[in-house]
């Protein structure tokens, strides 16, 4: 049995039928057609709530047997009155990321805000949607409601982003919209963005979030290196897609969700994202990304061929492991390879200790003075 970190039956219940309402016409009501059309995982007779079998079963019966009668709310009237776009924006944001209580905080929609702009040259025509919902609720520093920095500098980031980004970047975008439709996470989505899924030993952020970071993280490096490794952010956009389309539940001796195994999920990526139409160079990137820390030097440089792919290779693990976060596990782990990595920048023509000293240092600002779970 799988337990799951929620409260009763009937949040639960709540959460598939915002599942069903964001399946279909997203308008604030489970119709009884979209709650009996409604796609559910495959181990919904496994979920368990504080010890009590087939909770998960349980759920979906009740919500079925409420649609016998009548249709199901999922967003309170107030943003069930605001413009249908908005509208569904607002049960997205409740039901993937929020608590799913119907409601859109002002917190749900700041740390929506925080993640969009992390790997914002992706996230444009979203940015530009949180804008407007965060200002239609009095949220972005428009009303009587007091203005969210994330929202504010969500903003501020968004004008500077030059004309035709997120046309440029809308294939790369629409391949991790895919492998996001293809989880079989649907009614509970905290399972791909809450932390304690993604193995705390090692991450402090979801696997979403950490992908958002990553992206963020090689921007980062990239201009601190002074290189041009152009193809960088797509390849972290979409260097863990293995962990979203190929996931092993990871639990403890009592059978209780400890979160997920993701073994193998860079040769699951890469597959993934071959079969799709990738290039080499980026499919090299997304299927060692995770073996270049445990490669020694020459196995890296038997993969990669020249000098500027030896010098991406190093970016990206560097990248990849600044988006984990600062857990003492990912830094002791990092840092006892940065003898390795500093020689592989060198023989790849950047300034080693440039870089290196950029990485801790992003490390120690994204981190520690910034309140990744505040919300």
């Amino acid at each position: 049995m799988v337990k799951i970190p929620t409260t009763d039956v009937a949040h639960v219940a709540r959460r598939l039928a915002q599942a069903a309402d964001l399946q279909g016409n997203r308008d604030g009501v489970a119709s009884p057609s979209e709650i009996k059309g409604l796609r559910v995982p495959d181990n919904l007779q496994d979920w368990t709530l504080d010890g009590e079998n087939d909770a998960g079963r349980a759920a979906y019966q009740a919500l079925q047997g409420t649609a016998e009668a009548t249709t199901v709310r999922t967003l309170a009237p107030a943003l069930v009155a605001l413009p249908p776009a908005l509208r569904g924006l607002a049960l997205e944001l409740d039901a993937v990321w929020g608590d799913s209580d119907g409601h859109l905080s002002a917190a749900e929609i700041d740390k929506v805000a925080r993640f969009t702009l992390a790997a914002l040259p992706f996230f444009v025509p979203d940015a530009e949607a949180i804008i407007e919902l965060a200002g239609a609720l009095g949220y972005g520093g428009e009303g009587d409601g007091a203005p969210l920095a994330n929202v504010l500098n969500l903003r501020l980031a968004l004008a500077q982003v030059p004309a035709g980004t997120a046309e440029k970047n809308a294939p790369f975008r629409a391949l991790l919209d895919e492998a996001i439709q293809q989880s079989d996470a649907v009614g509970m989505p905290e399972l791909l963005r809450n932390a304690a899924r993604h193995n705390p030993r090692y991450h402090s952020l979801s696997v979403l979030e950490h992908t958002a970071y990553a992206v963020k993280a090689i921007d980062a490096l990239n201009t601190a290196a002074g290189t041009s490794f152009d193809a960088g952010p797509a390849i972290m956009l979409l260097h863990d897609v293995g962990k979203i389309i190929d996931r092993q539940l990871w639990t403890h001796d009592d059978g209780s969700l400890l979160g997920y195994s993701f073994k193998g999920h860079e040769a699951a990526g890469a597959a993934w994202l071959e079969a799709r139409g990738f290039d080499a160079d980026m499919l090299l990137h997304v299927r060692f990304h995770g073996d270049y820390r445990t490669m020694d030097a020459d196995e890296i440089r038997g993969l990669c061929t020249d000098e500027q792919t030896l010098g991406e290779a190093m970016l990206v693990l560097l990248a990849d492991s600044l988006a984990k976060g600062n857990q003492p596990a990912t830094v002791e782990s990092i840092d006892a390879e940065l003898p390795k990595i500093a020689t592989l920048l060198e023989e790849a023509g950047l300034d080693s200790e440039l870089v290196i000293d950029a990485f801790k240092e992003f490390r120690a600002s994204w981190f520690t003075a910034e309140a990744i779970h505040d919300a």
